[in-house]
């Protein structure tokens, strides 16, 4: 009869001492890390406001290519040091990016950007055609 219950010190896998939770908290499967971003609804325009902290303005592209905007970072700059007493190490280097859709009516002469503080702002008008409504017939 003891088989069914559980012990008092036995942790199920989805405890909140559990190292399997622990797993899921790496970075791979939290995605939502990288390139944090708060899109504002202006009269005329959009604007990104994303974190990119501790990095510098030359290690940050933005592309704009078949409706989307991409902003690539390289944060390698700052492990050119050689620490080897890391007790924990939870800030992201190496290669990362992030792509938002802007629409096809976008030119991008129209976008501008500009970062302080590991903050990178972008803005740009808002689609032109976007007011274009189809309704789509649904058959039998």
């Amino acid at each position: 009869m003891n088989n069914y219950f559980k012990k008092k010190n036995e942790l199920s896998p989805f405890d909140e001492s559990s190292s399997f939770k622990d797993f899921f908290q790496m970075p791979f499967f939290k995605q939502d890390t990288l390139l944090k971003t708060d899109v504002i609804e202006e009269s005329e325009s959009y604007k990104l406001l994303v974190d990119i902290p501790g990095c510098k303005k030359e290690d940050i592209k933005i592309l704009s290519e078949d409706g989307y905007l991409t902003i690539e970072v390289n944060q390698d700059s700052y492990h050119t040091t050689s620490h080897n007493n890391y007790l924990k190490r939870e800030r992201i280097h190496g290669n990362y990016s992030r792509s938002y859709y802007i629409g096809n009516s976008i030119d991008s002469k129209d976008i501008s950007a500009y970062y302080s503080d590991g903050v990178l702002e972008v803005s740009f008008p808002k689609s032109k055609d976007s007011k274009n409504t189809s309704y789509i017939e649904i058959k039998n």
